[in-house]
């Protein structure tokens, strides 16, 4: 049973929180009353323009013990890289922007970092893929000791290990009633990581079928993992000193459309269109993948368009794969 004074010390640190947030609540309100006028000017792509020439190159070298801003969020958000979730994702624990910790599953940590940096929200813990985090910038980086302090922490919020009598002091008071407006709070963090949390989740799924065709088709004693027939029988050997230029109307076994592909080897450009009738573009293979050569992923068909650039040449082997994960070759069509 913890003591009366740490008692009194979670229960003044729950307090501070719900003025803080109060506060910065009935700022949000006058703020939403104010009628500011939009500007609009002719030259606001030029201005994005400009900024986005302002903002710092993501950082994508990953490692526990970082503090991480994130993209892809609709309010600022720092989190702490805790450690490895699996081969492909990490444990991160965002930051409250609030100074003191709102429950008993949020944590102040020791070095006082400034606004942002004060309370970790172990109850809002996730994994994300290293692709997801790559995309982001670091701002820090915890001592061994704090990043101890906070995965400990964590371990204890899923029922792993208890927390030191140290730590218990920095929690705040639980949330006993449904009308308590730290639920409010808590809905709204939420909230802010739902885009992001969505677009992980996308990935996984992507990845996790990457692997899936790698598996199916590198076993495969007749790989279609070969340069197309579409392309000319001659197009290997002229590929490899990367100079034929492809314009081909391919087709696939499924579906009525017309898989237009150009390469321009002085860029290394591949680009793919699918064309329905009249040769409008359609949809009809958006979200398919894009393989090549030793089943290398090469993205995903959005609005009827894909487009990427190797590095050395494209060989002309190219497989379009379903979101079911059925591979498609491409045939031979009207030229």
């Amino acid at each position: 049973m913890e003591s009366g004074e740490l008692t009194k010390l979670r229960r003044e640190a729950t307090q501070k929180f719900l003025a803080a947030y109060k506060m910065r609540k009935q700022l949000g309100e006058v703020a939403s009353e104010d009628n500011v006028p939009t500007m609009e000017s002719d030259n606001d792509s030029d201005v994005r323009e400009k900024c986005s020439r302002l903002v710092r190159p993501f950082d994508p070298c990953v490692a526990a013990g970082q503090v991480r801003i994130l993209s892809g969020v609709e309010n600022i958000a720092y989190v702490l890289v805790a450690r490895k979730w699996d081969a492909d994702s990490w444990l991160i624990v965002p930051f409250s922007m609030y100074s003191s910790p709102a429950t008993d599953t949020e944590l102040q940590v020791k070095l006082n970092g400034g606004v942002g940096l004060r309370v970790l929200q172990l109850w809002n813990a996730r994994s994300l893929l290293t692709q997801t985090l790559e995309k982001s910038w670091q701002v820090h980086t915890l001592s061994d000791e704090d990043l101890a302090d906070a995965i400990t922490a964590w371990q204890w919020s899923v029922g792993v290990g208890e927390l030191s009598e140290d730590q218990l002091a920095r929690t705040g008071m639980p949330i006993m009633k449904r009308d308590d407006p730290r639920i409010e709070y808590q809905d709204a963090s939420l909230a802010n990581f739902a885009k992001l949390d969505a677009a992980d989740l996308a990935l996984s799924e992507r990845q996790g079928l990457i692997v899936a065709v790698r598996a199916d088709l590198v076993g495969r004693a007749l790989s279609p993992f070969r340069e197309s027939p579409a392309f000319g029988h001659d197009y290997a050997l002229a590929a490899a000193d990367a100079i034929k230029q492809v314009t081909a109307n391919c087709k696939i076994d499924c579906v009525d459309a017309t898989i237009h592909v150009r390469y321009a080897p002085a860029r290394g450009e591949l680009n793919i269109r699918i064309l329905g009738r009249n040769d409008n573009p359609t949809n009809a293979l958006d979200g398919w993948s894009v393989f090549g050569n030793e089943a290398i992923f090469l993205g995903v068909v959005h609005g009827a368009d894909f487009a990427y650039k190797f590095q050395e040449h494209f060989d002309g082997v190219l497989i379009l794969v379903d979101e079911d994960g059925v591979v498609h070759p491409l045939l031979s069509g009207t030229m």
